[in-house]
């Protein structure tokens, strides 16, 4: 947990480190944490919605974008770049 506002989960693919928003924006429950990786998209395990790890687009365009974080590791740290404020569409 990032702050009040914003859960990651974090994935080391090839040696190369991705944050991601954990909550799926189809469903809205903290679970890509516990999705899996296939080629290029990181899979939520509740509805298996895959999301692009680079664009955080959904495959087929449906489910929603997932957010995705830009991440630095410097000195054996991993940081990643705080989101600004979810932003919500009605």
């Amino acid at each position: 947990m990032l702050d009040d506002d914003c859960e990651i989960a974090v994935f080391r693919i090839n040696g190369k480190f991705y944050a991601f928003d954990n909550i799926c924006p189809h469903n809205h429950t903290p679970k890509i944490s516990e999705g899996f990786i296939k080629g290029d998209y990181v899979i939520c395990p509740v509805h298996l919605y895959f999301f692009n790890i680079n664009t955080g687009k959904s495959r087929f365009n449906v489910g929603g974008k997932l957010r995705i974080f830009e991440t630095k590791v410097e000195d054996d740290f991993l940081f990643v770049n705080l989101p600004e404020k979810k932003l919500f569409n009605f």
